[in-house]
This record gives structure tokens, sequence and C-alpha cells, in this order.
């Protein structure tokens, strides 16, 4: 009897164990040495006497291998992670409301996303469960220990699996430590309050916009159409990447904006929290909830600390509108109930490309109101939408630079032919990988090098070239790129720099992944191609026979490329697509998104009711801009 074993993540047990068992019967281990814990490599390199390239073979696991078909694993992962999510909801919480199923969704998906994808593509393999003449073989799939595989074991039991879990008691006492640990932040929160000046101060009515530093995607781009004389414009600075530094706090104020630091520690030791909540976690959650799984129970003490901490924020800083980006989160939508809680609102601005639907097993759009740039957006957003959402469009948001115009560039030579290179956030695990980041570059530099009368402009998601030397193949690439900057053929953008004014200035602007750059670029009437490395091929584009901007394989990619500098104008023209990416064919996002502001908090102050506020608001938008029936009509899309 044989066995196959394939780890999520190597482990000095997992190594050890299947040493000993080596000696005496055939095992394999197939191991992603991206995913090797630090003893386990010098382990693997030390053991002597022992020829272990027979036991552990090293096996690629990441969401970049594609399908047989050709198309992303991404789409079979989301759909096991659907099955396996929805079988325990019809089993433990079939009363619950939708949008509660819903965080519960996004929220299981957020810890096993990885994992099911590892099991994705073990279960891609061909000869998984047929290797062997004739010996019978075991197939063991070996996850990373922690408390919620419980909803995807008996899954992969009945493909023909023995699941087994590393063993990590950490993980388990750190999970499930957790409400008492929100417990005692209360219980200080409540002892605090006896200490507290600042309880009887009152706050202007405000719209609070979440704060990346320097994005692309400015979330106030509509700051200009409104008259705040009545209410605050507040940046709230609550992620890892936003601390209220200098630097952050002086580019807001320069703005003319507030800002406020939202971070956990810095809020919860001035607010009131709920404690009638605080009731619900201690009977709902520890007493009456013992037929329920423990981590559901965690997930409920979860639910209601953030709830209470939400709603006692927002209802102190009478916040009225609240606008994030974090669809990927569960913790939207405490967020968004939170508001309703303090008769506000969650608004929600499309920022960014969607290559696939947005069901709830990887975003959860629990705003109240969510601006889609058009039709095709809509499309995509509302399977991940709660019910009640109002999905609206506003057009395209994102515009050039307010100096573009400045722009000049000299290159060494006349250039005949100028790309504009966009790239895209990677990693080893995702759908776009490190690798074929790596052979988009190698590319797009070999075609550069090879063509004297080319020249390129990259704006790119590193901040620098050196930031490219992680990348596989990484020194060769940053040394030919400076090399071709030095030469005055390339110039190297920094990230915050808009794609629209990067493509102005290009005669084709060619796109690593279904690239919302290109996307963009196109609205504006600019040539873009793409190459989609990851296999989105449920997308609409694919259905269009004629288009000639999205290319699955690289060779075409380049040959598309290649055409277009010999004069070819159909490369690239996204003409018929415009519209469906931006529904009113010009570029006045900032005045309609203003002017809906504008009403919801007029009505909000006048009213105090923001449900009632948030009906007029929409219905007006839909009358004054005169959208029509048909972008209410959902598509059938695929995937």
């Amino acid at each position: 009897m044989g066995r196959n074993l394939w780890v999520e993540r190597l482990t000095i047990g997992i190594v050890v164990r299947t040493v000993l068992i080596g000696l005496f019967s055939r095992i394999c281990v197939y191991y992603d040495e991206h995913n090797v814990s630090d003893i386990s490599k010098v382990l693997l390199r030390v053991l002597p006497g022992l020829d272990l390239s027979r036991i552990f073979i090293k096996a690629k696991r990441n969401l970049g291998q594609m399908a047989s078909d050709g198309s992303s694993m991404a789409y079979e992962t989301r759909q096991t992670l659907d099955t396996c999510i929805t079988r325990f909801l019809d089993r433990y919480a079939p009363h619950k409301p939708e949008s509660f199923k819903k965080m519960i969704i996004c929220y299981a998906s957020g810890l096993l996303y990885r994992r099911v994808a590892f099991a994705t593509s073990v279960l891609s393999e061909p000869y998984i469960l047929s290797e062997g003449s004739g010996e019978q073989i075991i197939n063991y799939l070996y996850f990373k220990k922690h408390p919620i595989n419980s909803l995807i074991v008996s899954y992969y039991a009945h493909k023909g699996f023995v699941v087994k879990q590393s063993f990590d008691l950490s993980v388990y006492i750190k999970y499930y430590m957790r409400p008492l640990y929100y417990m005692i932040v209360i219980l200080y929160n409540k002892v605090s309050a006896a200490f507290r000046n600042d309880n009887a101060m009152t706050h202007k009515p405000a719209v609070w916009v979440e704060y990346s530093h320097k994005d692309v995607a400015d979330f106030v781009f509509w700051r200009h159409a409104v008259n705040t004389d009545n209410f605050d414009i507040v940046y709230y600075l609550d992620r890892p990447d936003t601390p209220p530094s200098e630097e952050i706090t002086k580019t807001i104020e320069s703005m003319g904006l507030k800002w406020i630091d939202a971070h956990f520690f810095s809020m919860f030791k001035v607010l009131d929290m709920d404690y009638s909540l605080t009731d619900r976690l201690i009977k709902d959650v520890m007493l009456r909830k013992a037929a329920m799984p423990a981590w559901y129970r965690t997930f409920e003490s979860q639910y209601y600390f953030y709830l209470s901490f939400y709603s006692a924020m927002f209802r102190k800083y009478n916040v009225k509108i609240l606008i994030q980006h974090q669809e990927a989160s569960w913790v939207t939508g405490v967020q968004a109930e939170a508001m309703e809680l303090s008769n506000g609102i969650m608004m929600g601005v499309h920022w960014s490309n969607y290559p696939h639907i947005l069901s709830t097993t990887t975003h959860l759009v629990a705003h109240h109101v969510f601006f889609a740039w058009g039709k095709m957006i809509s499309d995509f957003v509302g399977p991940g939408a709660k019910t009640g959402t109002h999905i609206i469009p506003s057009g395209i948001i994102i515009g050039p630079d307010g100096n573009s115009s400045d722009r000049t560039f000299r290159f060494a030579k006349p250039i005949e032919f100028k790309l504009a290179v966009f790239d895209s956030s990677a990693e080893y695990r995702g759908a776009v990988t490190l690798e074929s980041l790596s052979e988009f570059y190698l590319k797009i530099i070999s075609l550069l090098e090879e063509n004297t009368g080319w020249g390129a402009i990259i704006k790119s998601k590193c901040w620098t070239i050196d930031t490219l030397g992680a990348l596989p193949h990484g020194e060769q690439i940053t040394a030919r790129l400076k090399a071709l900057v030095q030469q005055q053929k390339v110039y190297y953008f920094v990230r915050e720099i808009s794609p629209v004014t990067a493509a102005s200035l290009a005669d084709l602007s060619v796109c690593y992944g279904l690239n919302s750059a290109g996307i963009v670029a196109g609205v504006y009437g600019h040539k873009a191609v793409h190459w989609d490395c990851s296999g989105w091929v449920n997308h609409p584009f694919y259905k269009d026979a004629d288009q000639k901007f999205i290319y699955p394989g690289l060779e075409d990619f380049e040959k598309a490329i290649v055409k277009a500098s010999r004069g070819d104008k159909s490369i690239g023209d996204f003409s018929k697509w415009q519209q469906k990416f931006n529904y009113f064919n010009d570029f006045e996002a900032p005045r309609r998104v203003g002017g809906f502001v504008q009403t919801f908090m007029d009505e909000a102050i006048k009213t105090g009711d923001g449900g009632h506020s948030l009906g007029i608001a929409v219905r007006r938008y839909i009358e004054s801009n005169n959208v029509g029936d048909d972008f209410f009509c959902p598509a059938a899309l695929k995937g």
C-alpha cells in the first residue's frame, strides 16, 4: 500500500513522521517550497543517509495554475466554498437574516479561501486518485490546523481523500480566547467611562471617508460639488498602513479636510459601548449556543463586539455617511448595521475593475448605496450585494492628473511607438502570480530591446524598480530595466500617477492581467491590450468574437502589440464597451455623486431618519440623472 500526502504547509512533525514511515513503506509528500517551516528546510538538507528526494517532491500549488479548459481555478474554489458554507447555514442557521448569513459566508471564506484553493489545485492533478500500477494508493490532504476546517473536511473526504490537520494548539488557544478578550475590553471600557470628561461634547454631522495613502482612487472626488456649511468631511484612519503620522495628517490637511484616528486602541477608550449587546454576547454566545460549533460562537462574539464598538463610534461622532471600500471584509456588514443603528448609511464607490462576479465568498457588498461606473459593474456587483442595496450608476470616477499637460518626457531618440505599461499586485498563491508577472516584464523588456524605435512609460504597483527584484528572474529584470531607463527609452512612474495620464501619453497601453488601469484607459478612448494570465474565461469580453484587447496567451498578446506598432488601429479598440463601463458617457461623476451626498445630508440633518433620507436621495438621483430601467435589469452572467 502506498501513500500520497499533499500538504498545505510542510512542518517538522510531518517531515519526521514521513521519514519514519518511509523506512517501511512507499510514501510521497508533495509540498510547496514556498510554504515550508524554517526548521523543516534545515532538516531536509541535513538528514544524513536518506534519499529524501524520492519522498519529498516539490509541487507548485496556487491559483495561478489553470484548469484543463484554460479557466481560472478561482471559479471552482469559490464554488466549493459556497457549497460547503451553504450546507452549514442550511443546517445550523436556516432562519438567520440574509444579511447575517452573508457575513458568515464572507467570514468563513476569508479564513478558508487559501486552504480550499490549495485543495482545488491538488484535485486538478490528473493522476491524483489513480497513480501506481495495481498498487493501492491512499491520498491524504494535510491542512493547517484551524477550528473552521470542519466546514470542508467531509467535502474532501467524499472526493476520495483522507483529511488530516497539522497539530498546532496555539491556533485554537488564540481563536477561542477571543470572547474572553472581548469581555475584558468591554469591562475596561465600562470602568474607564467614569473618568472621561468628553462625553458631553457634540460633533457636527459628518461624512466619514476611509483614507488610503497615495491611492489613484480618490474617494472624496465629489467634495467640490457639495456645500459643507452644515456638515464635515472627515478622513478616518483605521488601517495598518494609515497611522496618524505627520506625513499623512499634513496631506489630509492640505486638502482642507479633517481627519480622525479611528484605530481600535485609539478609539475604544473614549467610547461608551452598548452593554445590551454585551449581554447578548454572554447569553446568546456563551450560554445558549452549546449545540452550535465552537467557531460559530466565536464568530458571534466578534459580531456583537464589533457592532457595539462601531455603533458607539458612529453615534459619538455623529456620522451620517460612511464611505469605505473594504468589500472583501465581513466586518463591513457589521459597519453597515452600526450605521443603521446610528440613523446613517454606508456608501460604496466602485474603484477597481472586477474580473468575476462578486459572490459573497469573496466580497460582501453590504452598502446601503453603491455607485457603479456602468451597467457591466452593476451586473458583477449585484450577486454579492445584500437585499435592499441600491446600486446606481455614477460614471467613471478616475480622471487624469491635474498637471498632466505639464508632464514631458525626453527620450534619447525619436520614439515611433510608445507603450504605457500597467502591472498589478501579484502574489505567489494568488490568481495573478509572481511567475506570470515576471513573464510579463521579461516579454515587455525584450520587445523594447529588440525595437530601437520603441519607448515606454511604466506605471507600476511597485514603488521602485528595485522592488521588482523579488520576482523570479528579478535581478535580470531590474538590471535590464535600469539599462533601458539609463538609455532614456523607459520612464518609470510611481503608482499614484493616474492611468489616464499615462495612457494619454502613449500609442498603446499594455496591461498585466485583466487590468483596471487598461479598462479606465479604454473608457477614455485610449487603446489598451490585456494579457489575461489568470483565465477569466467567463467574462463577457470573451463572448465578443470581434474584440482585440483581451489575450489569454502571452504569444498572442505579443503579436497584438507588434500589429499595433505597424499601424493596426483595431488592436486595443474599446469603443464597443465604453458605455458599459461609463454609463453616462461623460466625466461628470463628481457632480452627480456630490449631488447625492448633498441631498442625503440635508434630509438626514433635517429629519434624523437615515432610511427616509436614503429613499429620497436615491429617487431624486435616478430622476435628475435620467437613469433608465435598462440599468436595473440584471444580466445573466456566469462565474
